[in-house]
């Protein structure tokens, strides 16, 4: 028989928030697989530090822009609040003095519907949730945290507050369930969190209520305008019910594999005695694709035979490729790494 020892339980009326040892714990869905963001700790970046606009700084993170500034977005590993190694860092490199209507600046992590049909949205019985992060910023005041339909016509802007510069701060928004619009339940993108930097006027609205597209309110600090500014983000969770539990730590490689369902790095290859159109080899994904590839290219050649060969990968599926080669000659060969990517 086993025991469960604690100080307090609080409070002790049913369907009342309860808390064990001053943790607060969830008061809608379960224990465990709270979190709806993948790699909330930025500690997966298989990509490396990407530049441009739509690209991963950290897995399943995306930063997209429109706008005449230039900035860096990278996985930082020595600034960070207590209890998480890494977090995700943007640095303005090139001011954008006037932000334009058309301007913009985010930082968003579209989650598959299949992880967010709980909540049910777009029902008379959707969930409310709750998003915590860390942040920090050497530009104090007000920032946007925005939630979007897949279809990016259902948004919900909330506003948050940075108080003091360069110092890591706790903040939790609680939002209430959507009743109306039109939300993916299968493999499309299902809910998107969206962190706003700079936000010209046709991408504002009020905050605090659902409705239309908006990436930020008229209140958003427009970071592009400061050289040299930065902001940094860790420890995003995003959960049903209207309680900020802990940050849900799961293990490397949980995450790493959960991160692998839309992007991955396999080395593979094969080699045959060529006939003219046949594949020479047949590579398996470690984890099978949220959906068919968009595109699977070599990433880097450790070895071929002919030498300047054109490889390219045929027969895509969501467990995996064949390799190609184009043109004949009596045998081939190669052993490459490959990018598979699938994202939302």
């Amino acid at each position: 028989m086993s025991t469960i020892k604690v100080n307090s339980v609080d409070p002790r009326n049913t369907g009342e928030t309860v808390s064990v040892n001053g943790i607060a714990m969830p008061n809608a869905g379960t224990l465990a697989n709270r979190n709806k963001i993948i790699n909330g700790d930025m500690s997966i970046a298989q990509r490396g530090a990407p530049t441009g606009t739509d690209t991963y700084p950290a897995d399943r993170f995306r930063q997209a822009s429109n706008t005449e500034g230039a900035y860096t977005f990278a996985q930082e590993a020595t600034d960070v609040p207590t209890g998480f190694n890494y977090s995700l860092k943007a640095t303005v490199t090139t001011a954008d003095g006037t932000t334009d209507s058309s301007n913009g600046w985010v930082l968003l992590q579209k989650i598959e519907g299949y992880n967010v049909s709980e909540l049910m949205y777009g029902t008379s019985n959707a969930k409310p949730i709750t998003i915590t992060f860390w942040v920090k910023s050497s530009v104090a005041g007000v920032y946007c945290a925005t939630l979007r339909n897949g279809a990016d016509n259902r948004c919900f802007v909330s506003e948050y507050t940075i108080s003091s510069a360069d110092t890591w701060e706790y903040k939790t928004i609680t939002v209430a369930g959507d009743t109306s619009g039109t939300w993916e339940t299968t493999n499309g993108s299902g809910l998107g969190l969206v962190f706003c930097l700079t936000g010209g006027s046709s991408k504002q609205r009020a905050a605090g209520s659902w409705g239309t597209f908006a990436d930020c309110s008229s209140n958003q600090t427009q970071l592009l305008q400061t050289l040299n500014a930065n902001w940094l983000v860790t420890g995003v969770q995003l959960e049903a019910g209207t309680n900020a539990t802990p940050f849900e730590h799961r293990s490397y490689g949980e995450e790493l594999a959960r991160c692998q369902r839309y992007y991955e790095v396999i080395r593979g290859g094969g080699f045959m005695y060529w006939g003219s159109g046949n594949y020479c080899g047949s590579n398996n994904f470690a984890v099978e694709k949220r959906a068919t590839p968009a595109t699977v290219s070599i990433q880097t050649i450790i070895y071929e035979f002919p030498t300047s060969s054109t490889w390219s990968a045929a027969g895509l599926t969501k467990q995996g490729f064949g390799v190609n080669r184009s043109g004949a000659t009596t045998y081939v060969a190669v052993d490459a790494t490959w990018e598979a990517t699938a994202e939302l």
